[in-house]
């Protein structure tokens, strides 16, 4: 899964979600260094959300503090969002 493909390897419902989250501006500051990036995303609570990439984009790590137990959550997925926007500018 890259920055510029993970939609297609997030569930449909989850990605909705997390496109609404950074859509309607709930990804605070995204901070990066050497490839690693966080932020944090509101919601019902504040969630810490790590996204690590190589030097090709890939995502090989990603961390959400929230209780989701599924594989991607709506956070991870808002964060994406808010990189790749980021990575275009």
């Amino acid at each position: 899964m890259t920055i510029n493909d993970f939609e297609k390897h997030i569930a449909p419902a989850i990605l909705k979600r997390g496109r609404d989250y950074f859509n309607n501006g709930h990804v605070g500051e995204l901070d990066e260094n050497d490839n690693f990036w966080t932020a944090e995303v509101y919601g019902s609570d504040d969630y810490l959300v790590e996204i690590r990439l190589n030097e090709q984009g890939e995502i090989y790590k990603y961390t959400c503090d929230c209780p989701y137990d599924g594989i991607v959550c709506k956070h991870v997925a808002a964060v994406c969002f808010a990189i790749r926007e980021r990575s275009l500018i």
